[in-house]
């Protein structure tokens, strides 16, 4: 329930920050189990489009404690993603840990729920920790956007 909490919350603030740059739909799919959380298109850029799967998690107390061993990517998820990808479409997972937004490659989602916070980080496209501004959204924008 908490975790549903958070991830709402990491959706408003998306929908917020990246609006002026990207058009977003949320999807709330009860019958295609395993669709990611947010479809995408560019706004401006005809064609360009992805996919979005949010997963928000606690820092944990050790360094090698993995974040996402809990509530992580579950199977349906992590099929549905390299569906997705074998298929040519962009899907990246936008995770926030604490106070520290990471946007990873779909790719890496089989791998996801056996990572530290370090790992995370070493297989990040694009990472922020702290408050969000317009230029921070702006760059997370482009990143998203740069297939």
């Amino acid at each position: 329930m908490a975790r549903d909490i958070y991830e709402r919350a990491l959706w408003l603030a998306m929908r917020e920050g990246l609006g002026a740059h990207i058009n977003l739909r949320r999807i709330e799919n009860l019958v295609g189990v395993g669709d990611p959380d947010v479809y995408w298109c560019a706004q401006g850029i005809r064609g360009l489009s992805g996919w979005l799967e949010l997963k928000v998690g606690l820092m944990p107390t050790r360094e090698h404690t993995k974040v996402f061993s809990t509530h992580g990517m579950e199977a349906s998820q992590i099929n549905r993603i390299e569906e997705l990808l074998r298929h040519g479409a962009c899907v990246h997972i936008l995770t926030r840990v604490s106070d520290c937004t990471l946007l990873l490659h779909g790719a890496h989602a089989p791998k996801i729920n056996s990572l530290s916070f370090a790992g995370l980080c070493c297989i990040a496209d694009w990472m922020h920790t702290g408050k969000m501004n317009a230029d921070i959204w702006a760059s997370l924008a482009n990143r998203i956007m740069a297939v």
